[in-house]
């Protein structure tokens, strides 16, 4: 069943898709010749059977002409706007008349034929200015996990750490961050990563010391060789960061607030979010004393869980 909801919910996602493009092929079809004083008999989305129908406004340029005919049809795959005066395939010539196709200079007739192909051109122009407007194209740089014993690890990057800035550069994409990564190949010295945290306003910068850094290489892994692992490439080793929390849970109640970094649990260090739900299964029902980071300050909590299975079978904090 839920195969076939799958392949229910693409191909109309692709009807949707297909119809929305042709729409606005034709509709440049139909502006263009309106604006070159062409009568528009139908404009049709969809071919074969009309299904739906309806009139629009009499042409100003038109007034005594019937108005034009807008129309849904049953096969979904394209669409056309009928003109007068336009020989449809297999029809002989029709005879001019005002207001006809056949009637208007070729300079005209180029400009009505190049404008529904052109629409969507400028549809493609308007989404993509849209979907960068709106936000980034790619993958927020939050680090998943630092390996022990690595530059970054000594110098205080930690998992759920975003790094905002290499170098005094902004960086909104992991593209963001090697880019400028790439800029000190073979370096000396000192690389600054400004780090903050989700939800919050607080950054602070750390050095990493290079030397002659990768130089000589020839597939640098730039973030593995300092330590850092992605959130992305670390699925099964999220940050142990509260997301949300029940108000009237467990963890609300021992003074979990949502952003707070779980480190530590019994005294011993919390890596990740697996070794969190880990020490939860492991400590139903009874007092955990909690270390949490918030703010760069580090708190101690007491906490309770209960234990109980998730729809994916995988234990969760109840209540929290």
């Amino acid at each position: 069943m839920e195969l076939i909801g799958s392949i229910v919910f693409s191909a109309l996602a692709l009807l949707v898709t297909l119809g929305v493009l042709v729409t606005i092929h034709e509709y440049g079809h139909f502006r263009a010749a309106r604006l070159c004083g062409v009568q528009v008999e139908r404009f049709s989305i969809g071919m074969g059977k009309v299904l739906f129908r309806w009139y629009g406004k009499p042409d100003p340029k038109h007034p005594a002409a019937p108005p034009t005919e807008f129309a849904i049809s049953i096969f979904p795959i394209g669409g056309y706007v009928k003109m007068v005066g336009e020989a449809m395939q297999g029809e002989e010539e029709l005879p001019l008349q005002e207001g006809s196709l056949n009637s208007k200079p070729v300079s005209q007739r180029a400009l009505i034929f190049a404008a529904g192909p052109l629409a969507n051109f400028l549809l493609a122009i308007a989404l993509y200015w849209l979907m960068f407007v709106t936000g980034v194209s790619g993958i927020a740089p939050v680090v998943g996990k630092v390996n022990e014993s690595t530059p970054a690890y000594a110098a205080g990057v930690a998992a759920g750490d975003e790094i905002v800035e290499v170098d005094g550069k902004k960086t909104q994409t992991w593209q963001d961050v090697r880019v400028r990564m790439l800029d000190r190949l073979g370096e000396s010295g000192m690389i600054e990563l400004t780090l903050g945290k989700h939800e919050s306003n607080l950054q602070h910068t750390v050095r990493i010391p290079l030397k002659d850094w990768l130089g000589g290489s020839e597939d640098p892994d730039l973030l593995g060789d300092l330590g850092i692992v992605p959130y992305h490439q670390n699925v099964q080793n999220f940050p142990s960061v509260i997301g949300t929390l029940l108000p009237e849970g467990r963890g609300a109640a021992a003074g979990l607030q949502v952003g707070d970094l779980i480190t530590s649990a019994n005294d011993q260090p919390v890596q990740d979010w697996s070794q969190w739900l880990k020490v939860v299964h492991d400590n139903p029902e009874t007092a955990i004393k909690v270390g949490i980071r918030r703010n760069d300050l580090p708190l101690q909590l007491l906490l309770t869980p209960a234990v109980r299975l998730a729809k994916n079978g995988s234990p969760e904090l109840d209540a929290s």
